[in-house]
């Protein structure tokens, strides 16, 4: 019996495919694909190109593409490379939004890159509270809600209503995502995210066995290492990582390198999720908003840096060609030598020749255009950039404080007051400290304009063939010059600007007199006292009135936080003791799902034979969870053989189906789906209990037990089949969205380089309706 099912597309790309880098979107008909030169591809369902990515750069061996992950919401691309880096991209545009780097210094390559998401509360939103007073389902405490003004308060999203942030010139670093108008709506000015809003869990196993958690894609929640649950001093690498969307218990599959080898099952329990409810949303959005800020922030102070130093350089240059020649006849140099020509009018002789030979009209209007234009970039930095980036963390913040007050007695949040109280301290000093640039901007250009003026005459007179020519033109000219501007400008910001040591980076010896602060607790007295000396000329500590200096301290204040919070949900995360599933650590053609099922959390793990092809082991793990922990494990197994033909590469289509890659003894290939769920009535495996101490799984003995299953070729055929490929298509490797109402599989070809997907829909229901008229 020939079976088919509706091509949607068919495409050929122009590099073999990475193992383990071809996904297709859960929620939009998108297929990510990395090829080995490095090459991130998105395509259509069509085959058309939507957009593309290049990691190939100056180290490729060092950033080796790996693994290929799609956020559940489809709206972001992970991209996992040999050291350990994790880049997420934008699925619209393929632009980079964020980079987590390895926090291990090994830079081991990845193992898995899990992304789940979980309802705050458990299941899907309530309806809305009213609803639930009026019907008589709401509890004591949500009738309290009704009335609890300070709860709805601090879950007013109010940062919508601020100004866009601009974009900011790129400084060529790794962290460089916000010289993008559609990076930036990306991080910050996205949809807001409700209470009752899918948390993102990010899990990222790496080579040496270590774990890394965050949540909302970039909260880091912290590190674990694999070694912990085991008491042998082998390497136990995460092979999978699952969940369902209404338990805050997680199943993770690992896989084991020495010691005790084998394949081993561990529950991790977020009891953090289970704990905070209703504000683990908030409290992680607006850490993450902070976080996102506070790298805006960094970007927009190196950048003012850069334009005032690029600003800066040309008249440098240009000062130092006569400052040689006016030191060896005269003495002194350009500034010495320009102050007495405004005073005395009269020129020294180098002074002469280097403005009428060598700056001439050309070289002025450079040096006058590059001043003009720094202080222009420096200024629309300050008011587009520097200014509402602060105004955004204070609100942020703010909202954070609020939180901690409102919940000072909640110990799972890791807030705290005081240490918002000195961040909200520090972010106003630099808010004062952007005011101080912009005023001092402002006086320093009107000043500038008056000597660009003056030294344009100069240059005017200094060159005239005849002496004496136009005197009374030129006098009438000097007497339109404001020279209280111009001596001010020379003596002032022509010597050293007040804004070089605002703008500057820190200097090498500046942690000392960070060091000798009380910070944060003296930091905004001794910033008033700093600043006042600064205004009234007097010698003050610079690295207080430095930008990038007070951005990093602020970035130091909150790291610091964020690691309180961190470490109060860390302390909030169990994980359970490992079950021994099998003894061969192989990986290949491994599956495992996570589903609801009569209210308790259920994990399918689809094991194949390491010594026959035609064998399908199936691991049924029922978890009893009470208040956020795992109280109780049962584990089941069965098996199922085809007597004809190679099973190979397991994946399941949903919480019923099994789909699998079928070759006949005739070198056919097929497409076959195989129900698996226990509590189906057309499940085709028979689930025998297991002992959690005597799991492991002997594949030859499992053969005679009463709890497997054969299934003869016309049975596959008749009954399971959903499509024969064609004999010039080998396939290799299947991926399926498991969205509802869009089922499609992907199939890649042997070669790596072909690939077709698949209409599900329609074929599933085909093969239920079949099992289930057999099974009556």
């Amino acid at each position: 019996m020939q079976s088919k099912l509706a091509t949607l597309s068919e495409k050929a790309v122009h590099q073999p495919v990475i193992e383990d880098a071809f996904r297709y979107c859960p929620s939009m008909d998108l297929l990510a694909v990395a090829t080995e030169d490095q090459q991130v591809l998105i395509f259509r369902l069509t085959g058309e190109k939507v957009s593309g990515y290049s990691q190939r750069g100056s180290q490729p061996e060092a950033k080796q593409i790996r693994l290929v992950k799609w956020k559940p919401n489809g709206k972001l691309l992970a991209i996992g490379s040999s050291n350990g880096s994790v880049r997420l991209l934008n699925a619209d545009h393929c632009k980079i939004i964020h980079q987590i780097n390895s926090p291990f210094e090994s830079n081991k390559s990845l193992t898995c890159i899990g992304w789940t998401s979980i309802f705050a509360n458990g299941g899907k939103p309530p309806p809305a509270l009213n609803s639930r007073i009026d019907s008589g389902y709401a509890t004591d405490g949500e009738k309290d809600l009704v009335l609890n003004l300070p709860r709805s308060l601090s879950l007013i999203d109010i940062e919508g209503s601020l100004p866009k942030l601009s974009c900011v010139p790129a400084i060529g670093s790794d962290d460089d995502v916000f010289s993008t108008r559609s990076s930036i709506d990306s991080i910050f000015h996205g949809p807001v995210k409700t209470v009752h809003e899918a948390i993102d869990v990010l899990l990222l196993g790496f080579e040496d066995g270590m774990l890394y958690l965050l949540i909302y894609d970039t909260f880091i929640i912290g590190s674990f290492d694999s070694k912990a649950f085991f008491t042998d001093d082998g390497t136990y690498n995460l092979l999978l990582h699952v969940s369902n969307a209404y338990d805050t218990t997680h199943s993770l599959l690992l896989t084991s390198s020495g010691g005790n080898n084998g394949l081993y099952f561990v529950p991790m329990d977020l009891r953090f999720i289970f704990k905070l409810g209703d504000y683990l949303p908030l409290l992680a959005a607006k850490s993450t908003q902070l976080q996102n800020l506070l790298r805006y922030l960094l970007q927009v102070q190196i950048s003012m840096h850069h334009e005032w130093k690029a600003a800066q350089d040309l008249p440098s240059r240009l000062m130092q060609n006569v400052d040689e020649a006016l030191e060896q006849q005269c003495y002194c140099n350009f500034v010495h030598a320009a102050y007495h020509l405004a005073v005395t009018g009269d020129c020294y002789p180098p002074m002469k020749e280097w403005l009428v030979d060598e700056l001439m009209e050309r070289g002025h209007s450079r040096w006058d255009k590059a001043i003009l234009n720094g202080y222009d970039n420096v200024r629309r930095l300050g008011h587009e950039s520097l200014l509402p980036c602060l105004e955004r963390c204070s609100v942020v913040a703010s909202r954070l404080r609020g939180l901690a007050r409102y919940e000072e007695a909640n110990s799972s949040l890791g807030l705290s007051s005081k240490a918002l109280n000195e961040i909200i301290s520090t972010i106003n000093c630099l808010i004062i400290l952007a005011h101080t640039i912009l005023r001092l901007l402002n006086s320093e250009q009107e000043r500038f304009v008056a000597f660009s003026g003056w030294l344009r005459h100069q240059i005017t007179v200094q060159s005239s063939d005849v002496p004496g020519a136009n005197a009374d033109e030129s006098l009438l000219k000097e007497g339109e010059f404001d020279y209280h501007k111009i001596l001010s400008f020379i003596q002032g910001p022509l010597v050293r600007s007040k804004l070089a040591s605002i703008l500057d980076d820190e200097d090498l010896d500046s942690q000392s007199i960070w060091s000798s602060i009380n910070l944060p607790a003296t930091l905004n007295e001794d910033f008033k006292v700093e600043l006042k000396k600064f205004r009234d000329g007097q010698f003050h500590k610079s690295s207080l009135l430095n930008l990038i200096g007070m951005g990093r301290c602020l970035q130091r204040q909150s790291h610091q936080m964020f690691g309180q919070v961190a470490e109060s949900q860390r302390r909030n995360i169990l994980f359970g003791s490992p079950i021994h599933l099998r003894q061969d650590s192989s990986s290949a053609s491994i599956d495992m799902r996570a589903c609801k099922e009569d209210g308790k959390c259920v994990t399918y793990i689809a094991l194949p034979s390491v010594t026959h092809g035609t064998s399908i082991h199936m691991i049924r793990i029922t978890l009893e969870i009470e208040n956020g922990v795992t109280a109780s494990r049962h584990v089941e197994a069965a098996s199922l053989f085809s007597e004809e033909g190679q099973i190979s590469q397991y994946k399941f289509a949903d919480d019923s189906n099994l789909l699998c890659l079928w070759e006949s003894d005739l070198g056919s290939h097929h497409l076959v789906s195989l129900p698996y769920s226990k509590i189906a009535l057309d499940s085709i495996f028979k689930y025998e209990g297991k002992s959690i101490n005597d799991v492991v799984i002997g594949h030859e003995s499992l053969q005679t037990t009463e709890n497997s299953n054969r299934l003869s070729s016309t049975t596959i055929q008749d009954q399971f089949m959903l499509h024969t490929f064609d004999e010039g298509f080998v396939p290799s490797s299947i991926e399926i969205n498991g969205r509802p109402g869009r089922k499609v599989a992907c199939v890649l070809s042997k070669d790596r380089v072909h690939y077709m997907i698949l209409d599900l829909d329609g074929g599933l229901d085909d093969v239920a309706e079949k099992a289930s008229a057999n099974s009556a």
